[in-house]
């Protein structure tokens, strides 16, 4: 995993990656977000509820990882097209 993040990062050199995470509310989902900050990712206070999936009926709360130092305001934005692109029409109130 270590090395294929690290290939992405080198094939993008200059450019800032961002990633969803899980809210890192247990153990497993903290090693998670350690593994990416190993790789040189930093955990962003952004976060949003993903809409429920499929026929899910719960939504899960994600954070955004990025490298590069990236301003709150294009944080933002990337949230904003992720979820546009991503999770398509959904209710406002997962944002």
């Amino acid at each position: 995993g270590t090395q294929l993040i690290n290939e992405i990062i080198s094939h993008f050199s200059g450019k800032s990656i961002i990633l969803e995470v899980e809210e890192p509310d247990s153990d497993t989902r903290k090693r998670r977000v350690e593994f990416y900050e190993k790789c040189g990712f930093t955990l962003s206070n952004l976060g949003y509820m993903q809409p429920p999936l499929r026929d899910t009926p719960s939504s899960v709360t994600l954070r955004i990882m990025h490298t590069n130092t990236i301003s709150k305001a294009l944080l933002t934005a990337y949230k904003e097209e992720i979820f546009a692109t991503v999770y398509g029409d959904y209710d406002a109130k997962y944002l």
